[in-house]
């Protein structure tokens, strides 16, 4: 995702996720979504994430999600430590 102020991010529906302290698993439910990770200024790598669909979240990492359609899904974080 670009650097764009909360602001701007907000009114383009991208939603910034918690922050984890650990490393993480997340997991699409019910509808498809978007999401991003930025790694470093100017590295982002995006996700379309399925229903069933699940990532691994490093510590730390920055992440926003919206939906891929009108329809908004829901994506669960857990522990995997």
């Amino acid at each position: 995702m670009p650097d764009y102020p909360d602001t701007k991010a907000d009114q383009m529906n991208w939603k910034a996720l918690p922050v984890p302290t650990e490393d993480v698993s997340g997991q699409c439910h019910v509808a498809p979504i978007r999401i991003t990770f930025k790694a470093v200024h100017g590295d982002t790598a995006g996700f379309l994430l399925e229903p069933g669909d699940a990532i691994p979240i490093r510590s730390g990492q920055a992440g926003f999600i919206k939906p891929k359609a009108a329809l908004g899904g829901i994506f669960s974080i857990e522990s995997i430590g």
